[in-house]
């Protein structure tokens, strides 16, 4: 599941395959913890989708501490993962780069 929330005043959008393990009930409303996408076909799918909108916001607007897939495999050995995280998303999340 791609989600996001704030945490310290800024966005941030996270990848868990468990919300309630990651997170209280309590948290979940303290953070404004809202699933984006549920039910993605494969970590590495998800992991270029998160990817994909944290490099559409900027890593340095959001809360997120690092990449998910770093900027050199985001050009090499992960760059199929990114365009099928793009195209997934295009279809899955009509209007997400708006």
């Amino acid at each position: 599941m791609i989600y996001t929330g704030v945490k310290d005043g800024a966005h941030y959008i996270g990848l868990t395959s468990n919300l309630s393990a990651r997170y209280s009930a309590d948290e979940i409303i303290k953070y404004g913890v809202t699933p984006l996408l549920e039910n993605i076909p494969g970590r590495n799918l998800a992991r270029g989708i998160e990817q994909n909108l944290i490099n559409h916001h900027g890593l340095e607007n959001l809360s997120n501490q690092i990449n998910s897939i770093s900027k050199t495999n985001q050009a090499g050995k992960h760059a199929g993962t990114m365009e099928n995280a793009l195209q997934y998303l295009n279809t899955h999340l009509p209007g997400w780069s708006k």
